[in-house]
């Protein structure tokens, strides 16, 4: 953002410099560009692509002031979502989540095909309402010593068959929904 030099008379000036707000949009500026730069430098560092997307999570959450924690989840053979990477969580918990298209927050989000963002605690124990007492479990000890998580977003994205995530040529489904919470 560009600010006038005092004295100046023009009225196009950006209101937040008026409001005396450009020290909040500086720093969601200044956190944006960390999370570009963080991201561009996983892309450039990282070869692996088994483990590629999970780092991208990681840096994602690292960088953001407004995330703890988040998954990421793969759609097996059984067409259940399961975890394949997370940030923030215990991961053998959730080495035991298997949910069904239409289950929890992710089920609705692969479900309905759409990104969903749950912004209060209500939101999210609604979004959430529908998992089995098991997957229930299993995510509350992951969560363990996080606290009340107080909003989420689940987005969707199509990959093409890999190798390295168990898509390879020999996969029925030419390809596969990965979730990211």
């Amino acid at each position: 953002m560009v600010s006038q030099p005092s004295g100046s008379s023009d009225s196009s000036r950006d209101s937040t410099v008026a409001d005396g707000n450009k020290g909040d949009e500086t720093r969601y500026d200044d956190q944006r560009l960390a999370t570009v730069l963080e991201i561009a430098r996983i892309l450039a560092s990282n070869q692996d692509p088994r483990t590629l997307v999970a780092d991208l999570l990681r840096g994602v959450i690292e960088t953001s002031d407004k995330a703890d924690a988040g998954m990421l989840f793969l759609v097996d053979a059984n067409r259940h979502l399961v975890v394949k990477a997370a940030h923030g969580y215990d991961s053998a918990p959730l080495s035991r989540v298997r949910l069904a298209p239409g289950e929890s927050i992710a089920g609705k989000v692969l479900r309905s095909g759409q990104a969903t963002l749950y912004p209060t605690p209500d939101a999210l124990a609604e979004g959430m309402a529908n998992a089995t007492a098991t997957n229930c479990e299993s995510f509350r000890q992951a969560a363990a010593g996080l606290g009340r998580p107080l909003s989420a977003i689940g987005l969707t994205a199509h990959l093409r068959p890999s190798p390295a995530w168990g898509t390879g040529p020999g996969s029925r489904r030419p390809d596969r929904e990965l979730l990211l919470l």
